[in-house]
């Protein structure tokens, strides 16, 4: 029987919490190499668009951002989310925040982004359904949701939807969205990248 969503919430968030310091290093040499600045780079971002960078986590992909005034930032980690204030900073990088933020229920008015950025965060949290839905929700018509993720659910931290993976979470929230781009990156540990256009 799976766990309740609000147990595997709480579980998550403990996890990030405790894992905050070592992030990065852990998490670099376990990822696709290159995959978010990949990602980013075909968005084709440009410094007029309102941009979520949704479960930002350490901020690493603001590295690869434009620098401009609509580039948001959320995760549901506040500690977390102080390692990403310091890198931008650093990167002299300007950036409106959003701590503590549940991903299934954005504060965002709907329609107010132009683009979205997931990376590696659907197959962290309790409900991937109703996280890619927020993403859909915030999205402007026409505009594009990007992920790169583990494509096996074999690689998820917690879930309450036992084998479910990255497609079967776009057949459940997005199958109405255009696949702009795919690829599947095969490795020991496989990962893909979708890019969505509402």
């Amino acid at each position: 029987m799976p766990l309740p969503e609000h147990y595997l919430h709480m579980k998550l968030s403990e996890y990030y919490r405790d894992f905050s310091n070592s992030y990065d290093n852990n998490m670099t040499g376990f990822l696709w190499p290159n995959s978010n600045q990949d990602l980013i780079s075909r968005l084709n971002i440009s410094k007029e668009e309102r941009v979520l960078d949704m479960g930002t986590g350490t901020g690493m992909n603001i590295t690869f951002l434009p620098n401009s005034n609509n580039i948001y930032a959320c995760d549901g980690s506040a500690r977390i989310l102080e390692l990403a204030k310091l890198r931008a900073e650093i990167l002299s990088r300007r950036i409106h925040w959003n701590a503590k933020v549940d991903l299934r229920n954005l504060p965002y008015k709907d329609e107010y982004f132009d683009k979205v950025i997931l990376t590696y965060v659907l197959s962290g949290t309790a409900n991937p359904i109703k996280v890619l839905s927020e993403a859909i929700r915030v999205t402007r018509e026409g505009g594009l949701i990007g992920i790169h993720d583990f494509a096996s659910s074999q690689y998820k931290l917690y879930t309450g939807f036992g084998n479910m993976n990255l497609h079967e979470t776009y057949f459940c929230a997005a199958s109405s969205l255009d696949v702009e781009y795919q690829k599947t990156f095969i490795t020991s540990k496989p990962e893909q990248t979708l890019i969505l256009r509402k």
